[in-house]
């Protein structure tokens, strides 16, 4: 991959990642299946694993699994897609994170008991 063509990152979290769905421009293609594409980064250190019939991309460093996460184009409003890490959901409008969701436990409420008196 040239310089010029280099793809820009967005800070997801932890990680550095592609913010939009052209998968084949991440970086070098190193195999392809019917149901999955594999492609090596830039730099050669992190490998992307991207199953585009679900939508679901995992990335690999070391042959270690390191994140696991998925795009969608359903629901996304005036966004273009929107991709869920963990208990994150990212819509991404233009490359760019418009709206960061986080889904927090609850504790519902218990039912309170009688009082007889």
């Amino acid at each position: 991959m040239n310089i010029e063509n280099k793809i820009s990152l967005t800070k997801f979290g932890n990680h550095n990642l592609p913010s939009n769905r052209d998968y084949l421009n991440w970086g070098t293609r190193i195999a392809e299946y019917d149901d999955l594409i594999i492609m090596m980064e830039p730099l050669n250190t992190l490998q992307y694993f991207i199953y585009p019939k679900v939508n679901k991309i995992e990335i690999y460093k070391d042959n270690v699994k390191v994140l696991k996460f998925y795009d969608s184009i359903e629901d996304v409003g005036s966004a273009d897609f929107k991709r869920v890490i963990d208990n994150y959901t990212y819509y991404i409008k233009n490359d760019e994170i418009v709206l960061k969701i986080k889904i927090l436990p609850t504790k519902f409420l218990s039912k309170l008991k009688k009082n007889m008196n």
